[in-house]
């Protein structure tokens, strides 16, 4: 997506929006860059200076300011076919752009992951975090402001769309909650994709070779979980406590006996009650557990002959296109959406490296 303007609203942003640039420098770096500056007072406008070098930037100034108007503007002023809002004190960690073109082409709009990040700690997801969850979601819902959910800070739209639904004027914040009201109203869609799960690589057969396909043991699955939390403030003891079970895993894996493949433990600072049984991915301890060792994962180990990959590293994200080539365990290995790079060995002409199903 070379055809890409993405719009920058500042206001007194120093200290965060040079990382912003540099990131889209790290990732689009051909995307045409509008700041759309409020009446800054600080040296923010001189650090985007500072990208002149490496980015097409405009600066464009708004007086009577907001949100809603300064995209108006920055939409206006593009000269390209796509745009992305990005927030000023964001960084774009992870962008696939092809996977938003293909969206753009069914939805009017799509957001991507967020992480929230305190004085340069990775922090719990709650509250409006709590929205950034783990599944692509259409026309999300917020149960927590009871209206629709979408969010500016790292959007993708078709230019055509906000020169035909610009985003409304007259909201001193949340325009984009308004704006997704509209045209859900209109009977058009967005979309959520989330960015944590997202394709870094494709390989097909050609790209490799010598492929090992095995499972993790089943000693190692954990298809149930005694679980004790809120510990006591005074005493050694804990108030509450949970049996949490995979019973499908269990069935699956044939397992009778209540004390094989049971894992005990003791949570002294969680003091949330983990789920009963396996839900959404990421939404509780149990949960999160479960998806990584409640049963037997798949392992695939192949040595990469395609330079085109060679920059593969250990805890990228890939996705296989093997067709039915490959067979075993009643299924083929095209129908596993991701796996993760778990160990990777280079030497001069080729690449080593060990897949885990994620």
């Amino acid at each position: 997506m070379d055809n890409l303007s993405i719009i920058i609203r500042n206001r007194n942003e120093a200290e965060y929006i040079g990382f912003a640039l540099q990131s889209i420098c790290d990732f689009i770096p051909k995307a045409e860059v509008i700041v759309v500056d409020n009446n800054s007072t600080d040296d923010s406008l001189n650090v985007v200076g500072l990208f002149s070098d490496r980015l097409d930037i405009k600066k464009e100034s708004i007086d009577r300011y907001t949100p809603g108007r300064s995209i108006n503007l920055g939409v206006n002023k593009a000269s390209k076919d796509y745009i992305l809002i990005l927030s000023a004190h964001c960084q774009i960690t992870s962008v696939d752009l092809d996977l938003i073109t293909e969206n753009l082409n069914k939805f009017k709009a799509v957001f991507g992951q967020q992480n929230p990040i305190y004085r340069g700690k990775k922090i719990t997801k709650r509250y409006i975090w709590s929205h950034f969850g783990d599944e692509e979601i259409v026309n999300m819902y917020s149960d927590i402001e009871n209206r629709l959910f979408f969010h500016n800070a790292f959007s993708f739209f078709k230019k055509e769309t906000l020169i035909n639904s610009p985003m409304p004027e007259k909201y001193s914040g949340k325009e984009d909650r308004y704006w997704a009201k509209d045209i859900v109203k209109k009977g058009s869609e967005y979309i959520y994709i989330p960015n944590n799960v997202n394709e870094n690589h494709t390989l097909q057969f050609k790209d490799i070779k010598d492929i090992e396909i095995s499972l993790t043991s089943l000693n190692s699955a954990v298809t149930k979980m005694e679980i004790e939390y809120e510990k006591h403030p005074a005493e050694d003891k804990y108030d509450s406590s949970i049996t949490a079970v995979n019973s499908g895993a269990r069935t699956k894996l044939r397992i009778t006996s209540n004390n094989e493949n049971v894992k005990r433990v003791k949570l002294d600072a969680n003091v949330s009650a983990p789920s009963t049984s396996p839900g959404t991915r990421n939404n509780d301890f149990y949960t999160y557990y479960d998806k990584i060792i409640g049963e037997p994962k798949i392992i695939i180990k192949f040595t990469v002959v395609n330079p085109k990959f060679f920059n593969m590293d250990v805890g990228d994200i890939v996705t296989l296109i093997l067709d039915s080539e490959i067979k075993a365990f009643a299924y083929s290995y095209g129908d596993k959406e991701f796996w993760i790079v778990t160990d990777i060995a280079r030497s001069l002409d080729n690449l080593k490296i060990t897949l885990r199903e994620v």
